[in-house]
């Protein structure tokens, strides 16, 4: 649990560093399948595992500094949009990591 607290954290800063470029590449772009990948590319052409796991590190670590994680997958989309774009402004994402987010929630989580 530490070690992923210190992973996550150490990712969080990478992206916060990279202000005004993609974000950067991590190691955790292995989490990602060629399967969820092809998945993400429907809706996403650009998408690739470094971006996904990206945009998952972005989700996992921003938003989980302020609350529980929402289970996008026990949601309507209707509803996880309706509640993303009432939190993007709280999470004061970049237009960058904005799209990475979008392309792993709505490339990977809700399929």
């Amino acid at each position: 649990m530490f070690r992923k607290i210190c992973y996550s954290a150490i990712v969080l800063f990478a992206v916060a560093c990279s202000a005004g470029k993609e974000a950067a590449t991590t190691s955790s772009s292995s989490t990602i399948s060629e399967q969820e990948v092809n998945l993400a590319k429907t809706k996403y052409p650009t998408a690739t595992a470094a971006s996904l796991a990206n945009g998952k590190a972005i989700y996992t670590t921003r938003c989980a500094q302020c609350h529980k994680l929402p289970n996008p997958e026990s949601m309507s989309r209707d509803r996880w949009d309706k509640i993303y774009a009432k939190m993007t402004p709280k999470a004061k994402f970049s237009p960058e990591e904005n799209q990475l987010v979008m392309e792993y929630i709505n490339g990977v989580v809700l399929k």
